[in-house]
């Protein structure tokens, strides 16, 4: 019998302070050490974020925290208390093991090779591998037959899987019908995590109130558990989760991984993937889910969502949404988690001006394939978690590219126009997105928009006690951005173009028209950029 055992066994990938390479940990290794750890970082960013997900889910249930106050008291020990920790791995110890007979870890025991008419190959749980049933893929193309994977790989693998996995049609156990499946609850979503000086801060700042007695931070029951202390084996049923720790572990399909041995080594070529616990149609992840936003739509009718989760789209960059994370409004809500580092500053258990990485996470589907995933990282003030003033400023600056951006895509229609004699509007079309240059234009401002955060939450004036950002410099250097951003960016689709006459009118139009437009634009904004009285 093989085992693997994810408390003692090294699998997680972490870089220890003061490395410059990462080396891998098991569970108690990665708890009792965060203090002296830098980061957890994988090469998949999916694997990343779902790995402190779960270390999350064993925190909470050892140390909760039930209120700001016990939360201030984890975070000045500067470390998590060893024997609590220790306690508890201990207790649960036989249920961390991949290959358990019984209780396999993130795994269905009862299912066994004979229970299906098809296995998987193992390359299965990994999006960015070539296998069947995920033709699309994001970066390897290694064909799966004979791919075995190391037990500490296709337990990061693992973990990634239920959160993650698109839907779709998956493989049946022998007696069932309904091979559809739905997506993880993580699979349209940008999920956010804040970074730490070490891996103690970012699990710390990524750990909000738990409290299932005052539903805290969601809708509980006394039954709350994570998955591996539940004796009930996933059924393929709709629910809702008992809890929050029910939540992060949720088990989104039935798994079983085959060990077996390769030249003196166990490995796991196989796996059997069919669908698990799905959440009831008419439940809300908003209930549940604290890292990501959501927005709310007033409108939706039946069967859609009145809080779609804030996701990623393939054209667009998630810094030009960012305020949509940061704070709540009108039309969506900021993630549970920084609202709780909101919280925290109220309360004074947190410095308002601390500065960190926040980092974003998800996928962009294409049906029942990942199409790609996308890690972007913004570098804030957790004063843009609470400071209504600094938010009002990016609001506006936001506003300002927007602006430019509407204005480049107007001039870039009518640059196709005049380049063309008595066009039609299918070529009109087709020669716009020839000379398309509006994703040069965002693309040039997304460094910049990385030295205006921190910009203008350091432009800071106090006016009748009251602070003002952004009036010193940021403002206008982000002014000077955008126009930089502008205009490199139509010059970038003329430059391309024949010199025959026509073609060199239509250029000098093009600059004329959007270089008078951008003036005007940005005119608009000046006079608001003197200091209030």
């Amino acid at each position: 019998m093989h085992s693997f055992n994810l408390v003692d066994e090294p699998w997680i990938p972490v870089r220890p302070i003061g490395a410059s390479t990462t080396q891998l940990m098991g569970l108690r290794d990665v708890l009792l050490g965060a203090h002296a750890i830098r980061e957890l970082v994988d090469p998949s960013p999916l694997v990343t974020v779902s790995l402190h997900r779960l270390l999350l889910a064993i925190l909470h249930r050892v140390f909760g925290p039930r209120d700001d106050a016990e939360w201030a008291e984890l975070y000045g020990g500067g470390s998590f208390p060893p024997q609590p920790l220790e306690d508890y791995l201990q207790r649960w110890h036989d249920r961390f093991d991949l290959f358990h007979e019984k209780y396999p870890f993130y795994q269905k025991g009862s299912i066994q090779r004979q229970s299906v008419t098809k296995l998987w190959p193992v390359t299965r749980l990994a999006p960015e591998i070539a296998s069947p049933g995920n033709a699309t893929t994001l970066f390897d193309h290694t064909l799966p037959e004979g791919v075995a994977f190391t037990p500490d790989r296709a337990a990061r693998y693992l973990v990634l899987l239920h959160p993650f996995t698109v839907g779709g049609l998956f493989g049946l156990l022998k007696g069932e019908k309904d091979k559809a499946a739905d997506a993880g609850p993580l699979a349209k979503c940008a999920v956010v995590l804040l970074r730490g000086r070490t891996l103690f801060e970012t699990l710390m700042l990524n750990m909000v109130r738990y409290d299932p007695e005052f539903d805290e931070p969601c809708p509980s029951t006394p039954e709350d558990s994570p998955a591996w202390e539940r004796d009930d084996d996933t059924q393929p049923v709709d629910r809702l989760p008992k809890g929050y720790l029910d939540y992060l572990t949720w088990q989104s399909r039935r798994v079983r991984l085959f060990p077996e041995v390769q030249d003196g080594r166990v490995v796991v070529r196989e796996v059997i993937i069919v669908k698990g616990c799905q959440l009831r149609p008419t439940e809300e992840i908003a209930n549940y889910e604290t890292m990501v936003a959501f927005r709310k739509n007033p409108r939706a009718g039946k069967g859609e969502n009145p809080r779609p989760p804030v996701g990623f789209r393939e054209d667009r960059a998630m810094w030009r949404d960012s305020h949509v994370i940061f704070q709540s409004t009108d039309t969506h809500t900021q993630p549970r988690s920084l609202r709780w580092i909101a919280e925290l500053i109220a309360m004074g258990r947190l410095q308002e001006e601390h500065r960190l990485p926040l980092e974003i996470y998800g996928i962009i589907t294409d049906q029942a394939n990942i199409k790609l995933w996308r890690h972007e990282v913004l570098p804030v003030s957790t004063r843009y978690f609470s400071d209504r003033n600094l938010y009002s400023q990016l609001q506006r600056a936001l506003a300002m590219a927007e602006s430019v951006g509407q204005e480049l895509d107007r001039t870039l229609e009518q640059l196709a126009r005049d380049l063309l004699p008595n066009p039609n509007r299918d070529e009109i079309n087709n020669l716009r997105k020839a000379i398309n240059a509006t994703p040069t234009y965002w693309a040039s401002l997304e460094v910049p928009f990385h030295h205006f955060l921190l910009e203008l939450e350091a432009d800071r004036q106090l006016v009748q006690g009251r602070p003002i950002y952004g009036y010193g410099y940021a403002m206008r250097n982000w002014m000077d951005a955008i126009k930089q951003a502008g205009r490199l960016a139509l010059e970038f689709a003329v430059s391309g173009l024949d010199g025959n006459a026509r073609n060199l009118r239509a250029a000098v139009n093009a600059r004329g028209r959007f270089n008078g437009r951008l003036n005007t634009l940005l005119a608009q904004e000046a006079p608001g950029l003197e200091l209030p009285a």
